[in-house]
């Protein structure tokens, strides 16, 4: 005996069969009504997560070979993609959006790591830095996206990067692609003499990035705070940036943003 199926609607849309007890074709207009339903809710929830979830991200972008994958205080690589780190062990990775860099490890395992690479580890000098910066700008300039601190280290680039439309894995790899475009323009790329067969360049950022949550003004404040410090801990001098957005505290959770 055949079973009419539960949920089914005929033309009328009434949540009733068809005298044969089969299932008429849906009518639009409920399907219409619950499409509209469906995504008067996704927006709900995306307004809710931008009140009250993520302000922003303190985001780490690292120099190839300053972050290996297998390191041993962790990555956010899943397996290990150089055939030349393979020896060292597997990837380690780990599921914490907290920083890791106060972690024990031995240097000198590391500097063999680096030793094992293709090619030596980037390290910026600073007319790399300022090029790095001027990609930067454009990008922020050009996509509206918020940026509260930045650090432009000699291997990796601190940043604190406002909610955007964008997600913020999106973000940080159109960051970098706009450096290294504007390190080319200057012709100022690290490999600049180490070209693959095909002429392109290999890229001097490691893959992906790292990031942390920031859930409330105050850790925004605390991680901008550590980033606009973190040049003169390591015995650099302050920095500067025009495209960094000033912000100011408001209400609990929330941000103000001025320009």
């Amino acid at each position: 005996m055949y079973k009419k199926p539960r949920g089914c609607w005929n033309s009328e849309g009434n949540g009733r069969t068809s005298k044969k007890g089969r299932c008429a074709s849906p009518a639009k207009p409920a399907i219409e009504r619950h499409s509209r339903r469906l995504a008067a809710a996704a927006q709900r929830r995306f307004l809710v997560d931008c009140l009250t979830m993520v302000l922003a991200y303190h985001v780490i972008l690292s120099a190839y070979g300053f972050w290996l994958p297998n390191d041993q205080r962790g990555s956010w690589s899943a397996f290990v993609r150089a055939y030349e780190l393979a020896a060292f062990g597997p990837a380690t990775k780990t599921n914490t959006r907290r920083s890791v860099a106060s972690r024990r490890f031995d240097p000198a395992q590391r500097a063999a790591m680096q030793a094992a690479l293709a090619r030596q580890p980037v390290v910026f000098d600073g007319l790399q830095a300022r090029a790095i910066a001027t990609g930067f700008a454009d990008y922020i300039a050009r996509s509206k996206v918020p940026v509260h601190a930045c650090a432009i280290m000699p291997d990796h680039v601190h940043l604190v990067v406002g909610r955007f439309r964008l997600s913020i894995e999106r973000t940080c790899e159109q960051l970098k692609g706009a450096a290294t475009a504007q390190m080319n323009r200057e012709d100022r790329h690290p490999f600049a003499d180490q070209p693959y067969r095909d002429d392109r360049l290999p890229t001097p950022w490691a893959r992906k990035g790292w990031w942390v949550y920031l859930n409330s003004a105050a850790h925004v404040t605390r991680s901008i705070r550590y980033v606009n410090e973190n040049p003169v801990r390591a015995g650099l001098r302050p920095q500067r940036w025009s495209f960094v957005t000033p912000y100011e505290r408001c209400e609990e959770g929330t941000l103000r943003v001025t320009r």
